[in-house]
């Protein structure tokens, strides 16, 4: 496996003095108010041949070192052509204004909404091909009192994903964010890395 280093700036903590309590993801919210979603760019840092051999791909190195993934088999080739570009997140969400920037490999976001007197922080992906594997990806509410996080664990999703969390904040303001190094592994052997969209609540 090929992978780059990934360089990641910090993200702010904004004031949050009190985090109350987490309450799990799949409790149905109730009174969601509209929000912005805030994205960016899902990028390829890397590669795992044996992921993309496995799948019908192969990987070609170009001689000033560059790379790319070729679709060999028909299987392969099908989906190359059914997943050959970025796809939107659902424009029928719950949402006021949104602007997508996209990477090389698709996108991913970052959404807050207000949900009864808790909070909820909606978040996923959208990339160029299925996910054999969701390595790492992890959500994190930025406090005084404390960063806690939350993360899903690896599996295989479709090149469209989804999650959400919902926390408790006593009435405080605060962030959340996408953390670095939030990253799947295409079927095609690519691995995709988040830019780390971050919003403000």
């Amino acid at each position: 496996m090929k992978r780059a280093t990934l360089s990641v700036t910090s993200v702010a903590v904004l004031v949050l003095t009190v985090l109350a309590g987490v309450s799990p993801a799949n409790a149905e919210p109730q009174k969601v108010q509209p929000s912005v979603v805030t994205t960016a760019g899902m990028n390829a840092i890397g590669y795992d041949e044996s992921v993309a051999e496995a799948n019908g791909f192969h990987i070609v190195t170009h001689p000033d070192g560059s790379w790319e993934t070729v679709a060999v088999t028909p299987t392969a080739k099908k989906i190359e052509a059914a997943y050959g570009g970025p796809t939107l997140i659902d424009p029928n969400g719950p949402v006021a204004s949104k602007v997508t920037v996209y990477g090389n490999c698709g996108s991913s976001y970052i959404q807050v909404l207000r949900s009864g007197s808790a909070w909820r922080a909606n978040t996923g992906y959208s990339v160029t091909a299925p996910v054999a594997n969701r390595i790492s990806w992890t959500v994190q509410v930025a406090s005084l009192g404390g960063i806690p996080s939350y993360t899903w664990p690896p599996s295989p999703t479709g090149a469209i994903w989804n999650g959400a969390v919902t926390f408790a904040t006593g009435g405080f303001g605060g962030s959340v964010f996408v953390t670095p190094g939030s990253s799947v592994l295409l079927i095609n052997g690519t691995i995709c890395s988040s830019g780390s969209p971050a919003e403000n609540y």
